[in-house]
């Protein structure tokens, strides 16, 4: 069986996060979406989002609520970042046979963390 090249920069991690996300740039309104995130790497995030239209190359502002963790954040706390949108993709749910949003994301910056 032949071994599959990894041309990742950075390892992704499966996390499931709620994540809220406002488009940056809208004049004279609010675009919120929400979603939730298939899993998380140091350069962006995969994630299943519901909402407005999106499309490759806009600039989102996001914003996650981060669990308790054993020896990082003891306590949880919130991660902001702006990212802007790689891919956008369809995939059909095998149980609800609905299809739904997933969107590539890389960090334009380094995320900000606070508890």
């Amino acid at each position: 069986m032949d071994s599959v090249k990894e041309n990742r920069r950075y390892k992704r991690l499966p996390l499931k996060l709620s994540a809220v996300c406002n488009k940056v740039g809208i004049d004279g309104g609010v675009s919120v979406l929400i979603g939730e995130t298939i899993n998380v790497s140091t350069g962006g995030l995969l994630a299943e989002i519901g909402g407005e239209d999106l499309s490759v190359g806009d600039t989102l502002s996001i914003r996650m609520t981060l669990p308790p963790s054993s020896g990082l954040m003891e306590r949880g706390g919130r991660m902001n970042a702006h990212a802007k949108v790689l891919r956008i993709y369809h995939k059909k749910d095998a149980q609800s046979e609905k299809y739904q949003r997933y969107v590539a994301m890389q960090f334009c910056g380094v995320p900000s963390f606070s508890s």
